[in-house]
């Protein structure tokens, strides 16, 4: 489990190797037929993490899409090869050859495009759009965003009010429940996420208004306002969270008030404006 977004890996494996070697960390080795392990040293490995389902985080991943480029290969094409597992799953040295040559294939790109990448240059936009998948699909808190939110219908400036907070708690927990989804995650986590999902357009810091802005108000530099933290544009579909059912005789989560693309019609919007702030 990586030590600050834990992600589910297929049969119960773990990444800390992978997740230390992204980070450069030092690493304890010892020679081969050496008894005892040296001094740590520094890898300066390149780590390939290839899945054929997207990355399930719980929380945090922000950290993870820091630390890696994520690609996505061509959707297959034509009938599943039905000899294709019994040829890659032996273990003679044809075998072997089989998997090399299956992996070199997944992986095999122009070496043009494969320094434009790296570079992060992306001129084809392959970054931008694998970054975009993984936004929707990496964690819990953007899988829900994605299929319970949508642009509120009073327009991008309507602000998100403490009780609609706890709502979206709530909502998001019933979520969970529902995709059979184990989450520890409280309440300020699941808000400071939902924040760092949805952008600084949608969900804007508290900060003492500038120069600029204080001038174009009429104010001196000494009246310069401390502008308070606001969240706006964004609301639960309808029918999603029904208060106090009365089959149940309290909140009940509605998964057919879901529906895709949340997070994609949110992003559309301009950015919020704060309400005119008196000195």
């Amino acid at each position: 489990m990586f030590p600050d977004c834990p992600v589910t890996v297929a049969r119960g494996a773990t990444c800390n190797l992978f997740y230390e070697l992204v980070e450069n960390q030092p690493q304890t080795t010892r020679r081969l037929n050496g008894p005892e392990g040296e001094k740590p040293r520094r890898m300066f490995a390149r780590c390939i993490l290839a899945s054929v389902v997207p990355l399930q985080f719980r929380d945090g991943r922000e950290g993870f899409q820091r630390r890696v480029l994520t690609l996505e290969t061509l959707p297959r094409h034509g009938d599943p090869d039905p000899s294709l597992k019994a040829a890659l799953e032996g273990d003679t040295p044809r075998h072997h050859a089989i998997r090399a040559e299956a992996a070199s294939w997944a992986l095999s790109m122009p070496l043009a495009e494969v320094l434009e990448v790296l570079a992060r240059n992306d001129p084809e936009g392959l970054l931008r759009a694998a970054a975009a998948a993984v936004a929707a699909t990496s964690d819990t808190v953007s899988q829900w965003a994605d299929a319970c939110l949508m642009p509120s219908p009073l327009g991008p400036d309507t602000e998100v009010r403490q009780q609609d907070w706890l709502d979206l708690y709530e909502s998001y927990m019933g979520w969970c429940r529902y995709s059979n989804v184990p989450t520890g995650m409280q309440r300020t986590n699941f808000i400071s996420q939902l924040r760092r999902t949805l952008g600084p357009a949608r969900c804007l810091e508290r900060h003492r208004e500038s120069t600029d802005e204080a001038r174009a108000a009429g104010r001196t530099q000494a009246e310069r306002l401390n502008l308070p933290r606001f969240d706006a544009g964004f609301t639960l579909r309808p029918g999603l969270w029904l208060p106090h059912a009365l089959e149940f005789k309290r909140d009940v989560f509605n998964p057919r008030g879901m529906s895709d693309g949340g997070l994609e019609a949110i992003a559309a919007l301009p950015a919020a404006r704060r309400p005119e702030v008196q000195p």
